[in-house]
């Protein structure tokens, strides 16, 4: 498992007043009804001390390009070099990464985002500067909230 802490004050998952949805007197729990909306994961790997530096970056240049192009960031996560105080999961501490969690309404919305940041100079520049803090290319997760996610758009 990851270490991890929000990259900045704020940055972590905001899920105050939200509530999960009751399920129908007739539903059972187990269901797993996908919602419309997805959730995207990026695990950015970077090397040593190199992410405090990419999120602040991060924050003021990406942020704001996210929400232009139709993403919701959610929450931003780097690794949290501490203890592990729960040895039976054990940290991968040879690890460094910063992770994003950003919504959007649907797949379109995600596809449309995608292509805009593909032709975006400032997204080119920011990952241009950020290439050499980087130690192997960056993992996306798709992932489809289900009907009990507080994640959920």
């Amino acid at each position: 498992m990851l270490l991890l802490k929000p990259a900045w004050p704020g940055a972590g998952f905001d899920l105050s007043g939200l509530r999960r949805a009751g399920l129908a007197t007739d539903e059972k729990p187990s269901k797993n009804r996908p919602l419309p909306g997805i959730v995207v994961i990026q695990i950015h790997h970077l090397r040593r001390s190199a992410e405090t530096g990419f999120a602040r970056r991060y924050q003021a240049e990406m942020a704001p390009l996210m929400a232009a192009t139709g993403a919701s960031l959610l929450a931003a996560f780097v690794t949290e070099h501490a203890e592990n105080s729960f040895p039976r999961l054990p940290v991968r501490v040879s690890e460094n990464v910063f992770i994003g969690v950003l919504g959007f309404d649907g797949a379109e919305t995600h596809a449309r985002h995608e292509a805009a940041l593909a032709g975006s100079a400032a997204w080119r520049v920011f990952w241009q500067a950020a290439r050499p803090d980087l130690t192997k290319p960056t993992e996306m997760l798709r992932l489809s909230p289900t009907a009990q996610s507080l994640l959920g758009r």
